[in-house]
């Protein structure tokens, strides 16, 4: 089952495989938060890429998204190439922020480059003050 959105609140993700990612969006005045915790790899991946799609098709007010990934234990290349396709194909007026604080989320996303096509933060409070 997945369900993911500022509309659900929650979604859980599972595959046969033991890989396990949980979305929970909450909004705010500013932005939505989407917190994500477990794996994201080559199976959640498009989980992830469909909830930031489904908040910013919801969210007409507020396109300002924060992907909060500090409870996130492993991101692997596809998770990475999500968040990237996500900014990439953004539409107009929408904003992405991710919030990555550990070696496990923050370390890739730094040495692969793409801190410099994603906003980077290390506190959602962070990422919220930006917005």
């Amino acid at each position: 089952m997945t369900e993911s959105g500022p509309e659900s609140n929650q979604g859980t993700s599972a595959h046969e495989s033991g890989t396990r990612i949980r979305i929970a969006a909450d909004a705010s005045g500013k932005a939505t938060v989407l917190r994500v915790s477990g794996e994201i790899d080559i199976i959640t991946a498009p989980t992830l890429r469909e909830a930031i799609e489904n908040t910013w098709n919801s969210d007409g007010d507020s396109p300002a998204t924060i992907v909060d990934l500090t409870s996130v234990t492993f991101l692997a290349s596809a998770g990475l190439a999500a968040l990237a396709a996500c900014t990439r194909s953004a539409p107009e007026g929408a904003r992405l922020w991710v919030v990555a604080d550990k070696p496990a989320t923050a370390r890739p996303i730094t040495v692969t480059g793409l801190t410099e096509l994603l906003n980077l933060c290390t506190t959602v409070d962070e990422a919220l003050a930006a917005v």
